[in-house]
This record gives structure tokens, C-alpha cells and sequence, in this order.
């Protein structure tokens, strides 16, 4: 997310493996920046 903000590119988070996580547990890592687009998992 850092880094997709910081050269402006659309930000996509995937809820699978570390997007998950990175939505919950490390939310606090990237608090000035929110997702474009929050993908789920397909099943």
C-alpha cells in the first residue's frame, strides 16, 4: 500500500494470504493510506 501511494498507483488489497492480516494486524504499518479496491477471496 506504502508504496503503490507513494508513486500513486491504484491500491489493491486480496484478502488471501498476507492481505488478510494486512487489513487487521498490521493496519497500523500503513495508516495514512487507504485501498482503492478490497478484493475477497474467491471459492
Amino acid at each position: 500500500m506504502l508504496a503503490a501511494h507513494a508513486v500513486g498507483a491504484t491500491k489493491i488489497m486480496v484478502k488471501t494470504g498476507w492481505g488478510e492480516s494486512s487489513l487487521t494486524k498490521f493496519r497500523d504499518k500503513w495508516t495514512e493510506t487507504e485501498p482503492d479496491y478490497i478484493g475477497n477471496r474467491a471459492r
